[in-house]
């Protein structure tokens, strides 16, 4: 019985990532004009270019293109906000991916949001009437977290509040600790399952570590203010052990240099507040460059392995939420 019903929420979880893959396509129509113009441009000097040179020319003329991607992409993006919300319950993992977004690999550390700190969340939404369409548990892997229950049964407060807010768990599904938690979660509770191998490093990541601020056509006149399409694209805005971010990249950021720049009350959270952290936070995010490179090797630039560096020689002392 409790297979089928795992296997129920593992097929809600999947219509509902189709729902969010026809959100990315919608949100993704706002940068258009960008990517057609590069297109136009692109096959533009290919005509013109003799056919003799066409073969040295097109290498120029396709970073001469995307050189000018990071200042015209800036024009069209703009931030959304798709209703949801991703929790960062825990940094905790089975796993070492390479290029993780919350750098589990890169940075470990074993920091747990508690159970207080979850309430205080739901006390906050139901008193501002915050009507969530979806809330999402992240890790790390969130089935690890010690308290991981008394978590979800602080999260059905919110559910009984507003019943149309889908919560769910976003889960490696690797390993036999993970996979009986997963037999246990109760039946409103939904399951989205990564399907990641536990033992292996290499899953396809995108290039999280690739700082645009190390990367010339971004280096000069990018407002990463205005963040980018994963802002809206992902899971919604970003509550951790340190605060309120605009996505779950943008905090493992923080996370690492340490600019403790967490939101600190649900209250608090508004347009000019986000994007006051993503003109600091999103210089480092490989996301940000568009479109995202997908690898499945490790990739750094020198920023974070600076960064890194000094994380292993003292953690940065960040406030809490």
């Amino acid at each position: 019985m409790q297979e089928d019903n795992l296997s129920q929420r593992l097929k809600a979880s999947s219509h509902y990532c189709d729902r969010q893959n026809q959100a990315l396509f919608i949100t993704h129509r706002s940068y258009s004009a960008s990517q057609k113009f590069k297109k136009s441009v692109k096959d533009y000097l290919m005509s013109v270019l003799p056919v003799s040179a066409l073969r040295r020319g097109k290498i120029l003329a396709y970073k001469l293109v995307n050189s000018l991607v990071p200042f015209l992409g800036a024009i069209h993006k703009k931030y959304y906000s798709n209703n949801s919300l991703c929790i960062d319950i825990t940094t905790a993992c089975n796993l070492r991916c390479f290029n993780c977004q919350s750098s589990v690999r890169q940075a470990p550390a074993n920091d747990n949001m508690s159970v207080e700190q979850v309430e205080r969340f739901v006390q906050e939404a139901i008193g501002l009437k915050y009507y969530w369409d979806r809330i999402s548990l992240f890790g790390g892997e969130p089935t690890l977290h010690p308290q991981f229950f008394k978590i979800l049964g602080a999260l059905k407060r919110y559910k009984d509040f507003n019943p149309d807010c889908i919560i769910d768990v976003v889960t490696n599904g690797a390993g036999e600790r993970v996979s009986s938690v997963l037999s246990k979660l109760p039946g409103w509770l939904a399951v989205e399952n990564t399907g990641k191998v536990e033992g292996q490093n290499s899953h396809p990541f995108g290039s999280y570590n690739i700082a645009p601020i190390d990367c010339l056509p971004y280096r000069f006149l990018t407002d990463f203010a205005k963040g980018c399409s994963r802002v809206s694209s992902c899971y919604g805005l970003e509550l951790s052990i340190y605060g309120y971010y605009p996505c779950s990249p943008c905090m493992g950021v923080d996370r690492v240099f340490g600019f403790d720049i967490g939101i600190k009350k649900l209250s608090l959270v508004s347009e000019k507040a986000l994007r006051g952290q993503m003109k600091i936070l999103c210089q480092y995010c490989g996301w940000f460059r568009e479109p995202t490179e997908i690898i499945w090797e490790e990739k750094m630039s020198h920023t974070w392995k600076r960064a890194y560096a000094e994380y292993k020689k003292q953690r940065p002392n960040l406030s809490l939420y």
